[in-house]
């Protein structure tokens, strides 16, 4: 049960985050509206979210390997609940900027600790839990949207999902008063050289700030992850309508697209074992299909291409976490955050790059980097296996 516990609140936590995060993006016209924003203001929402998930992980890895990762993520709850509080009951958009920026940070720092506790919780069976927390996060972006379409029929205004979140969230706040930071063994042997003062300060430091150099090609993979899937998520809605005329298809594409990330991260869980060659081969199958997109005409063939797209991309995430985590286990929390916040510069700098691309070139083009960055990444998973494995020689 001990065990139980920290698995239930991480995939109840993921899958409000996916709420969150696929309902954000559908309330932002309907939050312009109430605030009277123009577009620069109302992207400004999107940068603070970003923003926050850039810092924060890094910064608060840092801190949960000194206090607990547990004790962390029972804190950033609570932030997270108290940002959906002020942006329910803002009139000020100064104030409501400052709310989502709040939220973003309890999103960033919860997202990434999740994955440093099931890993200090199951190691090396981690791996597949994650995969089955990032369904559970999948199934939440689906249910975001509709959940804001629902809310639009029964007359009620996008903050029912600030709402929500935010009650979910301060739930799993007080459930966490009943865990504990798990007690490693390890630890305990660590701390029969606590007069050692020599081989505290050599731990802290082993702990707190040294990477193999290869971990960076992991943190370069994900930040190319995470500019693929906020910039497909971002322009498929666009894609669909501007260039392959099929509004009619646009809410499925996406719906699909995030739908089916939910089979992928429960396959390739179970397929845990073999994240070693599911990487690349997922990586780099992603550029024909992105190719596909870029050069088709007919909107069903573009929304069966997205919906194989999220099959493909679904299987990246949880499993470069669990690669980082898992071959980093003791600084496992700096570890997440270092990857969360290279996949956050990717989620930020991408839709810019994508949105400079369109504005020149067309969005078609686009996707045509997409591809080659999807190569580069399966390129980046293959070298990092050959240099560990030379490494561990």
């Amino acid at each position: 049960m001990k065990r139980v516990k920290p698995f239930l609140i991480s995939l109840t936590l993921m899958f409000l985050l996916g709420v969150e995060s696929g309902g954000f993006q559908m309330s932002l016209l309907e939050i312009a509206g109430d605030f009277g924003l123009s577009g620069i203001e109302n992207g400004t929402l999107v940068a603070a979210q970003y923003s926050a998930i850039i810092m924060m992980p890094f910064l608060f890895g840092i801190v949960a390997e000194r206090v607990g990762k547990i004790r962390i993520l029972h804190i950033f709850c609570l932030v997270f609940s108290a940002g959906c509080t002020v942006v329910i009951f803002t009139h000020s958009y100064l104030v409501l900027v400052l709310g989502i920026f709040i939220i973003g940070s309890g999103y960033s720092v919860c997202e990434s600790l999740v994955s440093a506790v099931l890993t200090e919780q199951y190691q090396d069976r981690a791996g597949r839990y994650l995969n089955l927390v990032q369904g559970a996060f999948s199934l939440g972006a689906v249910i975001g949207p509709h959940m804001i379409t629902w809310a639009k029929v029964m007359g009620a205004g996008w903050n029912i999902l600030f709402l929500i979140c935010g009650a979910g969230f301060f739930a799993v706040w007080i459930g966490m008063f009943f865990v504990k930071e798990k007690n490693d063994k390890g630890e305990d042997a660590k701390r029969k050289h606590s007069k050692d003062a020599a081989y505290i300060r050599r731990r802290q430091h082993e702990t707190e700030t040294r990477f193999p150099a290869i971990f960076f090609l992991l943190v370069v993979s994900f930040f190319l992850y995470g500019g693929m899937e906020v910039g497909v998520s971002y322009y498929i809605d666009s894609y669909m309508q501007l260039e392959l005329k099929g509004a009619s298809l646009s809410a499925w594409a996406v719906s699909l697209f995030w739908l089916s990330m939910v089979p992928a991260r429960l396959a390739s869980g179970a397929l845990y074992r073999y994240r070693k060659i599911l990487l690349p081969v997922c990586f780099i199958l992603s550029a024909p299909v992105f190719l596909g997109i870029a050069f088709t005409e007919n909107p069903q063939i573009g929304l069966i291409l997205f919906a194989f797209l999220g099959l493909l991309l679904g299987t990246l995430w949880p499993n470069l976490m669990g690669m980082a985590t898992e071959d980093n286990r003791e600084r496992a929390a700096l570890a997440a955050g270092i990857m969360s916040t290279g996949c956050g510069l990717g989620a930020v700098l991408f839709p810019l790059l994508f949105g400079s691309l369109t504005e020149s070139v067309g969005l078609r083009k686009g996707f045509l980097l997409l591809a080659a960055c999807s190569i580069i990444g399966g390129i980046l998973c293959i070298r990092y296996e050959s240099l560990k494995r030379r490494r561990n020689q």
